[in-house]
């Protein structure tokens, strides 16, 4: 999967691909971390510009790191 668009800023990343086949796809984001403690990871979501009825969310969830 390419973007055609991408803005990145320490709050978020966002991704918009030209043209997305029908069918499951998966994007993996790399996350580096500076130190060991508990972590909340924001919820995920994926839309359809133009076809409100397309859409995907995942939940935030909690990462621990430990040393």
């Amino acid at each position: 999967l390419s973007f055609s668009y991408e803005e990145r800023t320490e709050q978020e990343w966002k991704g918009y691909p030209q043209y997305l086949p029908k069918g499951t796809h998966k994007i993996t984001l790399i996350v580096r971390l500076n130190q060991a403690g508990n972590f909340e990871v924001p919820g995920a979501e994926a839309l359809a510009l133009y076809s409100p009825e397309v859409f995907g969310r995942l939940p935030h969830w909690n990462m621990v790191i430990k040393e």
